[in-house]
């Protein structure tokens, strides 16, 4: 099976929740790129890119505390959204499965770029939906913490990417919200939670890729 986790950093939020993603002004702009094409049949990595986004609007400061991307950094190393949204759909249409963490904005973000320039978007082919797999909300139970609301009753809350990782390994990794750093981390908590295989131990290249951005000891 051929996986694609994606993740995004953007210029901030969309003015509402549910804002229509035909409103385009309502939505932020991407930042930062990033996902790995891999084949869970052979346990190897296809494909691995990570792109920041030389952006069309001025990026928030709000914004910059968070992902760490300047404006200046943009400029300078960025690429055109054009080229990073060519490579992704090439490596879309070769997924069997899409994954994410809280996919649901990462794409409606994506599609959003797409309708800004008129472009076809590939995570529905033929009005078929490719599949999805959300790791916030498929696996907000095995996380199981509790929160309590403004009403008093308790619920169980989403689990940031953080949260998950340090449930499923015990371990809290270090650099989030760097795109690259949320899909390693999305990826080896899916596959080791739904697939039992603990990529970080089983693959070198993704060991030392996890090694390379300081993620984990």
């Amino acid at each position: 099976m051929k996986i694609l986790v994606f993740d995004t950093e953007t210029t901030g939020l969309p003015e509402a929740r549910n804002t229509s993603i035909l409103e385009t002004e309502k939505w932020p702009y991407i930042v930062q790129i990033s996902w790995i094409l891999y084949d869970s049949d052979v346990n190897e990595v296809m494909s691995i890119v990570d792109y920041i986004i030389k952006c069309e609007v001025e990026i928030p400061e709000d914004s910059i505390k968070i992902h760490g991307i300047s404006n200046e950094r943009a400029q300078l190393h960025g690429v055109s959204i054009e080229k990073a949204m060519n490579q992704f759909d090439s490596d879309l249409v070769k997924a069997d499965i899409v994954l994410g963490h809280n996919i649901s904005f990462d794409k409606r973000v994506y599609m959003v770029e797409a309708i800004r320039r008129r472009r076809r978007q590939y995570f529905t082919v033929s009005g078929v939906r490719k599949p999805e797999y959300c790791t916030m909300k498929k696996l907000k139970n095995y996380c199981n913490i509790r929160k309590t609301g403004k009403n008093g009753k308790t619920y169980i809350k989403y689990p940031t990417l953080t949260e998950l990782h340090e449930k499923a390994f015990g371990v809290v990794p270090k650099n989030a919200h760097d795109s690259m750093v949320d899909v390693l981390i999305c990826l080896r908590c899916y596959m080791s939670l739904v697939h039992k295989n603990d990529i970080v131990e089983s693959n070198d290249k993704i060991k030392n890729i996890f090694k390379l951005y300081n993620i984990v000891n």
